[in-house]
């Protein structure tokens, strides 16, 4: 037996090949140079130089142990290599890159045929053991034998590789890959093999089990051991065998997942058997029945039952609806229904029906809608009502309750949007208030008038918030106009001025009420309370200012000026101390007095200067100073009173106010029938008619006052005036002399009053 050598060597520049040594063979083609040598010692040697083969030859410079023994030809029987020999190829020898999974099994025509192997088929695969080598193809055949012989139902990678003698690494690699292994099933991660056997025994039993009640994927999956990937598998390849092949019967088998329930599945022969179940039972129903599906074979889900009902009634062969009550399948025949929305038709038309819930509507009524699509099944009996979240209101009550809000607004300004609770739904109450308030500003709209505001279920319109701020401002005025009437400060208090019955507003939510007062109105009204107060003040504070100007200010001045007539000092002095006694024991207290009675003097402002009067004229009481720097002091102390200006006005006296003063001692000389004052008083404007101011003096002064006009009257009226003061003393002026004295007073007056105008 000869050894023909295959020689792949790289060729030198000019295209020779270099010799082949021994030791290079050897290398080159995986050989020992034992084994080398002794192919030298053939009789006949001969050697075949074969044509390079890129793929093999240059990633690896040695031949394989397939191509090696395809080349060796046996002419005598002298064994080519020994034991040692084979052993030491199969151990150093390169593994073989990983088998291609893609490659199909051989047919049964093909098995045994060697033409028709590929390179995968051809490769030599080492025993585990190292006692010999397996071909490729060979070792394939053996892995489909054990999974498709029946003498076992699984097999795991492990025992296969123990039986052929190959690593699991291998057996996994020769195993088909997805697309060609139909009728057996990976199992536990790749380490188990479900075998013909096993498999056909685990659809037979699914195909049993299915044919008489749903399945459940975990349950089944955990009776046959295998796992849920394996299950669905097995289900997957079962139906597309049936779709593609089945006839007859076999298409019962088809299975289907519930989309409900993901672990159910179910045949099409059991969903027919349903079917002939729900069409006995609901056939010719008129009034909703409960569908026990306890009553049918395999104790189905309701979910399962009612998908399949549903597929009747979408199909034709049912008129009606299904519904889940919760475990228990209602159906609803077609002729129910619609003679229940037409008791709703009647209902919500005549008023009776003004609103119903949303679930109500679907228990009751068996209507299924929602806000967003109104009703699903767009029935008419629906038109007349409007959805909300949770509630249907009637649009009879929407349109009535816009009506009487609108009637509300024009009478009162204001109104209250009146719904139901709704079962206590307050979000949903809400929502339809809004609705309402909505129709209500487009029909307001409608009739010139633009604003309204809504505060839960109230509307507000602007005419009204501005009658409650200006009623805000009066209450506030009328408070202060009271609590100035008791003459002490009194603090503004709100909640007299802003209750509902001041304000008119009893019939409105007290919330809203103070809703709507807090901020302008609010702030407005106590500043309409602060300022009314303060308007008070400034007219107390005119009046008391002017009642003192007359009654103290003017007549201090016109006797201040009319010391300035007397010409005597002594008597001068004498009725400056009487003036200024006068004064502080008379006219001011007196004046005071009257003005208190008359509420003159009101508030704690003008309390407070009258007391800083009478304190400044208790200490000017207590001077020890001369008459005449005491009436300057008090003179100063009558100005400064009342005064805005903190340096004192001066009371301005015009000349009328002194013709006034005369006038006044004139009317009263014309009705006083006492002689003394008579005399006084004549005396008084005759020493005005030719001096300023008017002297202030009593009756004891008289005589002394009358020696002022000598030289000023001729001396005959002199005389006369004589001759009365001495009728005078004794009391008995007769009354022509009365007579004379009060017209010579008379034109005295007039004389004086002519000046004043013309000054």
């Amino acid at each position: 037996m000869a050894l023909q050598y295959c020689t792949v060597a790289s060729q030198k520049d000019d295209g020779t090949t270099p010799p082949l040594t021994k030791h290079t063979a050897a290398l080159r083609h995986g050989l020992t140079p034992y084994a080398v040598a002794r192919t030298e010692d053939q009789p006949t040697p001969r050697l075949r130089t074969l044509a390079p083969s890129p793929p093999k030859c240059t990633r690896h410079p040695r031949i394989s142990l397939e191509d090696m023994f395809h080349f060796i030809s046996a002419p005598s029987q002298r064994p080519l290599f020994t034991a040692e020999d084979v052993k030491w190829l199969i151990t150093n020898s390169p593994s073989p890159s990983p088998l291609p999974r893609s490659i199909s099994r051989p047919s049964k025509g093909q098995q045994g045929d060697e033409e028709n192997e590929d390179d995968a088929d051809r490769l030599l695969l080492p025993l585990r053991s190292g006692r010999g080598l397996y071909r490729a193809r060979i070792a394939r055949q053996r892995i489909d034998h054990i999974i498709q012989d029946g003498s076992r139902e699984r097999v795991t990678v492990r025992e296969i590789a123990q039986e052929l003698d190959l690593n699991d690494g291998q057996v996994k690699d020769l195993m088909p890959n997805d697309g060609h292994r139909a009728g057996w099933i990976w199992e536990g991660d790749e380490a188990q093999v479900i075998t013909r056997n096993g498999y056909d025994a685990i659809l037979k039993a699914i195909y049993a089990q299915c044919d008489s009640s749903p399945l459940s994927r975990h349950g089944t999956a955990k009776q046959h051991r295998i796992s849920i990937r394996s299950f669905d598998r097995i289900v997957q390849e079962s139906n597309e065998i049936i779709i593609s092949h089945a006839q007859g019967r076999q298409k019962e088998f088809h299975l289907n997942h519930l989309d409900s329930a993901p672990d159910v599945v179910y045949s099409d022969g059991y969903r027919s058997r349903v079917e002939e179940r729900l069409c006995s039972l609901l056939l010719d129903v008129e009034r909703p029945t409960m569908v026990e599906t306890g009553n049918f074979p395999g104790n189905p889900l309701v979910g399962l039952v009612q998908t399949i009902g549903n597929a009747l009634v979408t199909e034709g062969r049912l008129e009606g609806s299904f519904l889940d009550r919760t475990n228990v399948l209602e159906f609803i025949p077609s002729v129910y229904t619609s003679s229940k929305r037409q008791e709703l038709q009647s209902k919500v038309s005549t008023g009776e029906l003004e609103w119903i819930t949303v679930q109500d509507l679907k228990d009751i009524y068996y209507i299924d809608a929602s806000p967003a699509t109104g009703t699903k099944d767009n029935q008419p009996a629906t038109d007349d009502l409007v959805f909300f979240t949770d509630v249907a209101v009637s649009k009879n009550f929407i349109e009535r309750t816009v009506e009487e809000t609108c009637r509300a607004l024009k009478a009162e300004g204001y109104a209250t949007i009146t719904v139901p609770t709704f079962n206590g739904s307050d979000p949903t109450t809400a929502t339809v208030i809004k609705f309402i308030f909505d129709k209500v500003l487009h029909q307001r709209r409608s009739d010139g008038y633009v604003s309204l505001e809504l505060i839960g279920d109230n509307v507000i319109g602007d005419e009204f918030k501005a009658k409650l701020s200006q009623r805000a401002i009066e209450q506030a005025q009328s408070q202060a106009q009271e609590a100035w009437g008791t003459g002490k400060d009194q603090p503004y208090r709100r909640a007299n001025v802003l209750s509902p019955a001041s304000l008119g507003a009893e019939a409105l939510d007290p919330k809203v009420l103070r809703q709507l007062l807090v901020g302008k109105v609010e702030v407005g009204a106590e500043k309409a309370y602060h300022d009314k107060i303060q308007g008070l003040q400034r007219e107390a504070h005119t009046s008391l200012a002017q009642f003192w100007a007359e009654r103290v200010g003017k007549r201090f001045k016109i006797y201040y000026q009319g010391l300035d007539s007397v010409k005597d000092a002594k008597l001068k002095e004498e009725l400056s101390t009487r003036l200024l006694e006068y004064m502080l024991d008379e006219l001011i207290p007196g004046t005071l007095k009257r003005a208190s009675s008359e509420k003159l003097v009101v508030g704690q402002t003008l309390q407070r200067h009258v007391e800083e009067l009478q304190a400044s004229l208790r200490q000017l009481k207590t001077e020890e100073r001369p008459p005449a720097e005491r009436l300057q002091a008090l003179g100063e102390i009558v100005n400064s009173f009342l005064s805005t200006d903190k340096k004192g006005r001066r009371v301005e006296l015009d000349p009328a106010d002194r013709t006034r003063h005369l006038e006044d001692m004139l009317r009263g000389m014309q009705k006083d029938g006492n002689d003394a004052r008579l005399f006084l008083t004549l005396v008084l404007i005759l020493i005005a008619r030719d001096g300023p101011g008017v002297v202030y003096a009593t009756g004891k002064y008289a005589p002394r006052l009358m020696k002022q006009l000598q030289g000023r009257v001729d001396a005959d009226r002199f005389a006369w005036l004589k001759s009365v003061k001495d009728q005078a003393k004794s009391g008995t002026i007769p009354e022509d002399m009365r007579a004379e004295a009060k017209t010579i007073a008379s034109e005295s007056w007039r004389d004086i009053a002519s000046q004043a105008s013309s000054s």
